[in-house]
């Protein structure tokens, strides 16, 4: 990721424009976890000036799920959390995103 910001904040630069690139990996957010950082929403990315971490819960219509689940066991709450994380993204960023880079496990869509 620090490889990732530092090019987008070269180019910026090299083609003259004035803006600030906000970079959020957004992954699920684990309330109950102990001895991490996985139960904090927002996390600075050490090393980086424009990067965070945005924790997204699992949810389900009785409420959060607490606990972390295998990436197996994740298919039935992605519709929801697609929905949550769009809702986020926004939020945090006041804006849409204009690159969203999906991962494997998700099969993108998320």
């Amino acid at each position: 990721v620090r490889a990732l910001e530092n090019e987008m904040l070269q180019r910026i630069k090299k083609q003259g424009l004035d803006i600030t690139p906000r970079i959020l990996i957004v992954t699920r957010l684990l309330p109950d976890a102990v001895g991490t950082t996985c139960g904090q929403r927002l996390e600075k990315v050490l090393g980086t000036e424009h990067t965070h971490i945005l924790r997204v819960p699992f949810r389900t219509e009785s409420g959060i799920i607490r606990k972390w689940i295998s990436r197996f066991e994740v298919w039935p709450y992605l519709e929801t959390y697609a929905e949550d994380v769009a809702h986020e993204l926004t939020g945090e960023l006041q804006a849409k995103p204009d690159l969203i880079i999906g991962n494997y496990s998700d099969g993108n869509l998320v």
